[in-house]
């Protein structure tokens, strides 16, 4: 079977609520004109960087959905597969909300948010749970793909021409398209880093990252790399 991978989590392109200001969350909103314009021009490169992705998965909101489509017609492969694990998390009640008004209402929960912790209040979705789901799912699903390319395939060797080109080398690719805060917790829990946005830093809208498993571990290759 395949074992050395390389998978790109690519944050959606841009909606006009993260403009205006309010927070998400897993209220589903769509990306406007010009987020979907910026989509198109981050999947170009993507298909220029990768060649086209052996498989993408998207979060089950329409802002990703709509960014992984976009993908999928560039790059002419089959249509997203809608994978509940990579959801954003839930802001509970601060969903639908302008982040002035969550500042008003409640400013030590918005500190401790700010701060990397996790405000209690209801509905929200820890960092702990997030970034366990998100990785489950990005694992399962990589396994999944896998397992299907070493069943369709004569040779389990990572230089078969049977797998798409990549830089420096060959091997299957595997897009999922997500959230801002799902793929920063997941990623620190694949990583096994500890649960500190500071680690990583901001994830722009419609940029990703690249994840390479070699031998079994997991490595960045690259980070916020793309259009934003």
């Amino acid at each position: 079977m395949v074992k050395n991978v390389r998978i790109v989590l690519w944050r959606h392109a841009p909606t006009p609520a993260n403009a205006a200001g309010t927070l998400q969350g897993q209220w589903d909103t769509e990306p406007g004109g010009s987020g979907l314009e910026l989509g198109r021009v981050a999947a170009k490169q993507l298909v220029e960087m990768y060649g086209a992705p052996t498989a993408i998965f998207t979060s089950p909101l329409k802002r990703a959905t709509a960014t992984a489509q976009i993908l999928a017609d560039v790059a002419g492969v089959d249509d997203p597969i809608v994978e509940p694990g990579i959801n954003q998390r839930s802001y509970g009640i601060w969903e639908g909300m302008h982040i002035d008004e969550v500042a008003r209402r409640f400013p030590r929960e918005l500190a401790v948010r700010d701060a990397g912790g996790d405000p209690d209040i209801p509905g929200w979705e820890t960092g702990r749970f997030v970034g366990e789901r998100v990785a489950s799912a990005l694992v399962s699903c990589t396994e999944l793909v896998l397992a299907q390319i070493s069943d369709d395939s004569p040779t389990s060797s990572p230089e078969s021409a049977e797998f798409p080109a990549w830089v420096g080398g060959a091997a299957p690719v595997i897009v999922f398209v997500s959230h801002g805060s799902a793929i920063a917790t997941g990623m620190r829990r694949l990583l096994g880093l500890p649960e500190e946005p500071q680690i990583l830093g901001n994830l722009s809208h419609a940029n990703w990252v690249e994840l390479e498993r070699l031998d079994g571990q997991w490595k960045v290759a690259r980070y916020n790399y793309g259009p934003s």
